[in-house]
């Protein structure tokens, strides 16, 4: 052999030297390959195993996934270099081409714009880099293997990465698919209803934990054998063997029923069924529902139904029947005797029947039927007025089964009616006096509190809105109270309360707050210059003396005025700050009005604070005595003591006595 020939064979086995050893290692990395498909837990995992081996087989020297989420951007969610990790890549045209299933391989990142948009810390160390589709999860995402070096990436790297990529690919979508198996197989399992598949000879194929739970049987109980001809009630059976014919036979794909099937306690419970039949498999996949619950109810709801239409038919209550494809209703005899026709029996016309109805009730009641009618409602229950023959409207309890045929269509309405006009009467009667002094006849501290919070309430959404609040306290009542005695006194209260309203507007409210107390509420002031002018008519038509039992008597009031100028959030407030005025112009002299302004509630304030520390002080022994001598002028010697008390206060020093006497008495 010639050295030509010699070198030249030397090179050939070179040459396959090299190619067996990449393809040694080429081997190496698809059988790492299909171990990550077989041995990872979790998407996470099998990243970090695929970027390990990558770089591994690659020599690369920085390995990152990029998931992309919800159809935007791609962020970093596994690297072999942490500071990969979290970044953002927005899509560009070199990774919407990779999306397709190109893997692309740059020779200089520079030149891809989305590589270009990061930060020169992601950039450095990176020259080259290889990108591969991840495809067949529910997710985008791309593979990226990075090199410093320019170029570095060559056609086996490129070939062997795309093989890794289709087995990474085809591992996520295996981990879907398991991930979709186990979660409708948690449903299967999880389900209260009865699931599962039942053969055409009526075996029990595969079914859900319910069927235990709820029949009581064990598995192999429950498969061996017909389930039909072993568990349904013999009563039922007949139409469910019928049910399954049409389905078996292929007359139909689908079909519900109801039956009784026997538990492991001997009882019978009544199940719907949904089945379809899949004629290929001979098989019946069937979901049974427990509704026995729902059919006790219904049948405690019928017998219900008798024991009332037998009680009504011996009541006094009117009876109506409405035949709602004819449009006529039959009415008994008392129900005509209740709106003043013969006693008898009648049928009217639909048109009729409303007209009776008064008229502001009429509207509602044909919508409230209505919508009984069209929501599939079994029962009508209604309070409204009828007419009476005389012209006089009556108060009627209204009541109505609604029974509905075979296909669910409404055809008739029978129920009763009941005269509850006296109990409307007692119940307007109550309301009002609730919210009544039962003396005078006039609004109670209730209904002026909430008439005051509802002009406050306006007040905040419209601030041009005035009013006023006038606080009166009859002057010496007490002692005329007990001079001519509750009924001189109650009598008077009466005429106040007149005189009151004479004072005021139709719209106002004249209010007995309680004992000798009176509050009148005015709307729709200008200025308070209207509210003293109410104030100076209360205080002339009180100057009146009052004939009592044959008695004059006089009597005045003191008032406090509060306008609605100031920030109010309640009536408690409102209250307040009238009633510190009303105080105000009785330590004034009395028979006279004062406008509160907040100087007021200042001093009230610190007459209470004083009150509250005389208590205090009067423990603590804070009182001293002086004693000043009293002399005699013509021969200057000392006659007696004048005893002078002070309060030694600890913040305030000695406090001279008219500061504290008139609050202390």
């Amino acid at each position: 052999m010639s050295k030509e020939a010699l070198r030249e064979a030397l090179i050939d086995l070179d040459r396959a030297r090299r190619e067996a050893e990449a393809f040694r290692k080429e081997a190496e990395s698809l059988l790492s390959g299909l171990q990550i498909l077989t041995l990872s837990g979790t998407t996470s995992e099998m990243f970090v195993r695929l970027l390990d081996l990558l770089q591994g087989a690659i020599g690369s020297s920085a390995s990152f996934v990029m998931v992309r989420r919800n159809g935007g951007d791609f962020f970093v969610e596994s690297s072999t270099d942490a500071r990969f990790l979290g970044s953002r890549w927005p899509v560009g045209r070199f990774l919407s081409g990779v999306l397709r299933g190109r893997p692309k391989a740059c020779f200089d990142v520079e030149e891809i714009a989305e590589w270009h948009a990061q930060p020169p810390s992601l950039r450095t160390g990176v020259s080259s880099a290889l990108h591969l589709p991840l495809r067949g999860g529910r997710q985008d995402a791309v593979l990226v293997c990075t090199h410093p070096d320019r170029g570095f990436f060559r056609p086996s790297h490129l070939r062997l990465a795309k093989r890794l990529s289709l087995l990474a690919s085809q591992a996520l979508a295996h981990k879907d698919l398991q991930h979709e198996v186990s979660q409708r197989a948690r449903l299967f399992s999880l389900s209260p209803d009865m699931l599962g598949m039942i053969g055409f000879d009526g075996t029990l194929r595969c079914a859900n934990p319910a069927w235990e739970a709820t029949l009581g049987f064990g598995e192999e109980t429950l498969q061996s054998g017909s389930f039909w001809e072993r568990f349904v009630h013999p009563e039922d059976l007949p139409g469910t063997r019928a049910e399954l014919a049409s389905l078996v036979e292929g007359r139909r794909s689908s079909a519900s029923f109801e039956n009784r099937c026997r538990t492991e306690r001997h009882e019978w419970r009544w199940f719907h069924w949904s089945v379809a039949a899949v004629v290929e498999e001979e098989l019946l996949y069937v979901l049974a529902t427990d509704i026995t619950e729902h059919r006790t109810m219904e049948e405690a709801l019928r017998r219900s139904e008798e024991r009332y239409a037998l009680a009504a038919m011996g009541a006094k209550d009117g009876l109506w029947d409405w035949d709602l494809p004819a449009n006529e209703i039959y009415v008994s005899p008392r129900w005509n005797a209740m709106i003043g026709n013969p006693e008898k029996e009648g049928v009217l016309d639909l048109e009729t029947w409303f007209g009776i109805v008064h008229p502001e009730d009429r509207a509602p009641l044909r919508r409230k039927i209505a919508r009984c009618i069209s929501e599939e409602a079994r029962h009508i229950e209604n309070e409204h007025r009828v007419l009476h023959r005389s012209g006089y409207p009556i108060w009627v309890h209204f009541r109505g089964l609604i029974v509905r045929d075979s296909e669910g269509r409404t055809v008739r309405m029978v129920g009763s009616q009941t005269d509850i006009t006296e109990r409307k009467r007692h119940e307007a009667e109550l309301r009002y006096r609730a919210r009544h002094d039962q003396l005078t006849g006039l609004a109670n501290r209730t209904l002026f509190r909430e008439r005051l919070q509802q002009v406050i309430d306006r007040k905040k959404r419209d601030p041009h809105h005035e009013f006023a609040v006038l606080f009166l306290d009859l002057d010496r009542f007490k002692h005329l109270n007990e001079s001519l005695g509750h009924l001189a006194g109650d009598a008077l209260l009466v005429e106040i309360a007149r005189r009151l309203e004479g004072c005021v507007r139709k719209g106002d409210t004249v209010s007995r707050f309680g004992g000798d107390e009176f509050t009148i509420l005015l709307h729709e002031i200008e200025n308070a210059g209207e509210a003293k002018e109410v104030a100076e008519r209360i205080q002339q038509a009180l100057s009146r003396p009052f004939d009592i039992f044959g008695q004059k008597i006089h009597t005045s009031a003191s008032i406090g005025i509060a306008l609605s100028s100031g920030e109010y959030d309640d009536e408690e407030a409102f209250l307040r700050d009238a009633d510190i005025a009303m105080y105000r112009a009785k330590a004034l002299g009395k028979a006279r009005f004062e406008l509160f302004d907040r100087s007021m509630h200042q001093e009230a304030v610190g007459r209470l604070e004083i009150e509250t520390e005389l208590r205090s002080a009067i423990e603590e022994e804070a009182f001293v005595l002086y004693y000043q001598p009293i002399v005699a002028l013509d021969t200057l010697r000392p006659i007696g003591f004048e005893a002078l008390i002070r309060w030694r206060h600890p913040t305030r020093g000695i406090v001279p006595p008219l500061s504290f006497i008139p609050i202390a008495e």
